[in-house]
């Protein structure tokens, strides 16, 4: 069940302040000022990027989901919106060792990479390469979709590099 942000209160003269009352209008306000919701998704695995093909990472592991937008066994690519509002978005791909081409990673919403968050690097010789998204600040509705989306030109099929971080951020940031 999806939580929603709390209503401030306008306090009158006439005011009873019962426990319902005070943990409605002073602790749940402030339970959710103190815990927003916030991810950090996590992939211990290899995944293969096609050559010039847009493919969003898959996550096997979460740091943290505090609301639990994200499955491990179900969509696992997709982090889905608990609640409503602004977030702060982030990821970040690190691919295997290839010389050849570039490499990228842009934040997606709804199923479409944003490409005003794509970072892009070129290839080195023999290192593994990361790349960060841009950050962007997204309004959101529940049941809204966030991913990361890997796009490389090897000439072939490439992995993201085991011993690297692939991973999204999601910080709900306002209301």
């Amino acid at each position: 069940m999806s939580r929603v942000v709390p209503t401030l209160r306008t306090w009158s003269t006439n005011d009873i302040s019962t426990a319902a009352f005070l943990n409605a209008n002073v602790r749940d306000p402030a339970t959710f000022a103190f815990t927003p919701p916030l991810a950090r998704l996590t992939t211990a695995s290899t995944q293969s990027i096609g050559n010039a093909a847009t493919t969003g990472i898959a996550f096997d592991a979460s740091t943290y989901d505090t609301d639990n937008g994200h499955s491990i066994s179900v969509n696992n690519g997709d982090y889905f919106i608990q609640v409503g509002g602004y977030y702060r978005l982030s990821g970040q791909i690190t691919y295997a060792a290839n010389a050849t081409g570039i490499r990228t990673c842009a934040v997606g919403y709804n199923g479409t990479a944003m490409a005003d968050t794509q970072g892009a690097i070129p290839a080195i010789a023999g290192a593994p390469v990361s790349v960060v998204s841009v950050p962007i600040i997204q309004q959101c509705v529940v049941g809204d979709i966030i991913q990361i989306f890997g796009y490389q030109t090897s000439g072939g099929a490439l992995a993201t590099y085991a011993a690297g971080y692939c991973g999204m951020t999601v910080e709900w940031i306002h209301s």
